[in-house]
C-alpha cells in the first residue's frame, strides 16, 4: 500500500519537474522566435531603405 503511494508521489514530482522544464524550454524557443523575426523585419527594413 506505503509503496503504491510512494510511486503516485513520485510521478507527482516528475510531472511537476517536466512542467517546469517544459515551461523554460517554451520560453526558450519564444525568445529565440522573437528574435529571428525580429532580426528578419529588422532587414527587410534595411533592404527598403
Amino acid at each position: 500500500m506505503e509503496s503504491k503511494l510512494l510511486i503516485g508521489r513520485n510521478k507527482k514530482i516528475q510531472n511537476v519537474v517536466n512542467g517546469k522544464h517544459e515551461a523554460r524550454a517554451n520560453n526558450l524557443l519564444q525568445g529565440m522566435t522573437d528574435q529571428f523575426i525580429d532580426s528578419r523585419c529588422r532587414m527587410e527594413f534595411e533592404n527598403t531603405k
